[in-house]
């Protein structure tokens, strides 16, 4: 998608006006992280990186360490889909650092489930399995259902990585099962996409084509 001024895209959230440069800096920041939110979701990194820095800068000016820590996760997750591995290691590694500082629990159950999928997407899957294992658990315990879905469907695709194809699809069941408990279609779409892959490797293709249909299903809803 072609990437928006941050102005032409408060007019267009907010048709009845109001410009950027009005907004108090906080509330310029916050903007600019959702934003920045929109522009990953789409795919497109390069707008979410430059939104997102921004942001970033206005969250620093104002002191605001906990929105700071939570864009520097998301940026790590933009350069992870880039495949720019090391940026996303520091910024997950800045977020990491703030959270563990605060005990923050739900918050650090993200950034360890970002730090498990950089640690899959370098090859370490050890690394990834015991990260991923250790978000679902932070996710539990500040019952996070987000990161606990998205802790699962790593630490599925790390045991896929190395082989364990029944063990990867039983721990991907149980995300979806946690996904359509709790609504999250987008999560639950690529849960069962992971899934449809592994029964495809398994040998099962009607599982697999099902699957795939249900995925297909979850992104209409």
């Amino acid at each position: 998608p072609r990437v928006l001024e941050p102005e032409r895209a408060l007019g267009a959230r907010h048709p009845a006006g109001g410009r950027l440069g009005a907004l108090d800096e906080r509330t310029r920041a916050v903007f600019l992280f959702s934003l920045a939110i929109s522009y990953h979701e789409l795919g497109d990194y390069e707008a979410a990186i430059a939104t997102g820095t921004q942001s970033l800068a206005r969250f620093r000016a104002t002191e605001a360490d906990r929105d700071a820590a939570n864009l520097e996760n998301e940026l790590a997750l933009v350069y992870l889909a880039l495949g720019s591995l090391e940026v996303a290691r520091a910024h997950a590694q800045h977020a990491r650092e703030y959270f563990e500082g605060q005990h923050d629990e739900r918050l650090l159950a993200h950034v360890t489930e970002s730090d498990a999928q950089i640690a899959l997407a370098a090859g370490d899957t050890d690394g990834a399995i015991r990260l991923a294992t250790e978000a679902r658990r932070l996710a539990e315990v500040s019952g996070d259902t987000k990161a606990a879905v998205s802790a699962t469907l790593t630490l599925g695709r790390a045991q896929r990585t190395v082989g364990d194809l029944d063990l990867a699809a039983k721990t991907l069941e149980k995300a979806a099962d946690l996904a359509r408990a709790h609504g999250r279609r987008t999560q639950l779409q690529a849960v069962l996409g992971a899934l449809s892959e592994v029964a495809a490797e398994r040998g099962d293709l009607a599982t697999a084509y099902a699957l795939s249909r249900e995925a297909l299903d979850a992104g209409r809803r």
